[in-house]
């Protein structure tokens, strides 16, 4: 059954949203009857702007020629007035040449050209006299082949000055951008178009305005008639939004006015969907009554409760993690002690009495560097000792059979690495590939900076390497699965995804060799060696 609260808001707001579409529409349509015109006066006043602005520049430019013609000297030879001409026309910068028109209609220019205008329709109104100047339609010039406006004004004797008008200008007026989906052309005295920024629209909406200094050109702008009336689309839109904003403003004032209880449990429904106990808030919300406050207080205590839920599973999990992690480390000690005793045992019953005990000095040393104070992290520098450690203990066994090659230039103080990483690849390199080999061989350790990455690689030489067998050893550090018969591999590559979370260990072979490589992120190389 529906409550007395929801009835009486429900009637409400249908009152209200109806006298809202009523007030809607009358806005709409007063605003209208008054934008409309405005928007047309608009539109009248750019055109006759633009036709202003070429007026201007065509007006200033017949101003120049006619003191430009006072520079003619009838005395003079034809050379002599196009050089002084010349020199006007550069300090001006705007004409693409100027000239004189002789008699039989052959016209001089500054350029250096001369050719005949005679058919000109231009040069024909010229010679019909009583005119101050005669503008030509835009037409290309011989000089440089851009568009120009030719003007001829009378002499003496039949001649005339003409000018060569560049209308890059005018170009740049019409292409102006103030009114978007819009195109302006400029038409002649017989209609044509001299220039346009493109075709108009389908019905579009023409505004016109003259141009003075050249008689019978106008300028015109056809505007979309989409662009119009989607002003009218977009005010429609504004005014809708508007109203239901208000709608929305007036229908929340009326909810928490007749149902102020129901906020609360709204806001705490809204919190319990957006907050992270994690770390959460505190609690911003205002109760109106007692049953609201009760609900309010048991759900922040249950808020702080589920946020110290959830740190003690992350601490569990990282405990875990970090035990799995010392298992792993600790797999490596028993496993390197066994054959380093067996080795010891084998030299005693040879009664290599000083082998045994250098063997045992060696030892300990190597239990030293790796016990030292059980941090999980150790520098570049102690794990490259722990390596030529481990390397002279195992060359009391395999004497010049084995050898061991070091190549860096870093710093190897300054970078903090995971302990035990280079340790089992040299142990995987001599048991997988020096051991083989009939004459033994070298193991290479390299560490290098690689475009912020830190490179370590372990290479050593082995008869025939198996390409089934490596291939298999590589997806297995790809997929992190344990590889039959590599466990060193597999320690590794685990240690290194459990402090890295990724893959950083990969496997390249050739024809004669095999190399072990790890690539750390340089700023994973500084962290604190104790970070448990």
């Amino acid at each position: 059954m529906q409550k007395l609260s929801e009835k009486v808001l429900k009637s409400m707001r249908g009152a209200i949203l109806g006298a809202m579409v009523v007030l809607l529409v009358l806005t709409f349509g007063v605003t209208a009857l008054v934008l409309r015109p405005k928007i047309d006066t608009l539109l009248e006043t750019v055109a006759r702007t633009k036709a202003g602005e070429i007026d201007y520049f065509l007006g200033r430019r017949l101003n120049e020629m006619t003191l430009l013609r006072t520079a003619y000297r009838p005395d003079a030879t034809w050379e002599e007035n196009l050089a002084a001409f010349q020199t006007y026309s550069e300090m001006l910068g705007v004409y693409a040449s100027l000239g004189l028109v002789d008699e039989t209609g052959v016209v001089h220019t500054t350029a250096g050209n001369h050719f005949s205008i005679r058919e000109r329709s231009y040069y024909r109104e010229a010679c019909q006299g009583g005119q101050p100047y005669v503008l030509s339609q835009s037409i290309f010039s011989r000089e440089d082949n851009q568009p120009v406006v030719i003007v001829l004004m009378p002499l003496q004797n039949g001649q005339f000055f003409s000018g060569a008008i560049g209308v890059e200008y005018v170009q740049e007026v019409i292409r102006g951008d103030e009114i978007p989906a819009s195109q302006i052309r400029i038409v002649n005295t017989q209609g044509e178009t001299e220039m346009e920024t493109g075709a108009f629209a389908a019905h579009a909406r023409i505004y016109e305005a003259e141009i003075p200094t050249h008689p019978g050109w106008s300028l015109q702008i056809g505007v979309s008639p989409l662009y119009v009336d989607g002003i009218f689309y977009l005010l429609g839109a504004f005014l809708l939004v508007v109203f239901w904003l208000l709608y929305r403003r007036l229908n929340k004032v009326l909810a928490r006015r007749v149902a102020a209880g129901l906020l609360p449990l709204e806001a705490m429904a809204r919190d319990m969907a957006s907050t992270d106990l994690t770390n959460p808030p505190p609690l911003q919300i205002q109760a109106d009554s007692q049953e609201t406050q009760a609900i309010l207080t048991g759900y922040e205590s249950l808020r702080g409760r589920i946020g110290t839920l959830i740190e003690e599973v992350k601490a569990e999990q990282k405990s875990r993690m970090d035990s799995d992690y010392q298992a792993l480390l600790e797999q490596i000690k028993p496993h390197f002690l066994y054959n380093t005793l067996e080795t010891i045992q084998v030299m005693a019953l040879d009664y290599e009495d000083d082998r045994v005990g250098d063997a045992l000095g060696l030892l300990a040393r190597y239990f030293r560097l790796s016990l030292a104070d059980g941090a999980q992290t150790v520098t570049l520098q102690q794990e490259l000792a722990l390596v030529r450690t481990y390397v002279e203990l195992q060359k009391l066994r395999y004497g010049d059979r084995l050898a061991l090659r070091i190549e860096t230039d870093l710093p190897a103080e300054r970078y903090q690495i995971v302990k035990f990483i280079l340790q089992p690849l040299v142990e995987n390199a001599l048991y997988h590939g020096i051991k083989l080999l009939d004459k033994g061989g070298c193991i290479t350790v390299r560490a290098r900076e690689e475009a912020g990455w830190l490179v370590l690689q372990v290479e050593n030489p082995c008869p025939q390497p198996d390409p089934a067998r490596l291939e298999e050893l590589a997806a297995c550090l790809r997929e992190n699965r344990k590889p039959a018969g590599s466990n060193g591999l597999y320690n590794v590559n685990q240690r290194l995804r459990l402090r890295c979370g990724r893959q950083c260990l990969f496997l390249t072979w050739g024809g004669d060799w095999v190399q072990a490589e790890i690539r750390l992120k340089q700023e994973e190389c500084y962290e604190d060696p104790d970070r448990g």
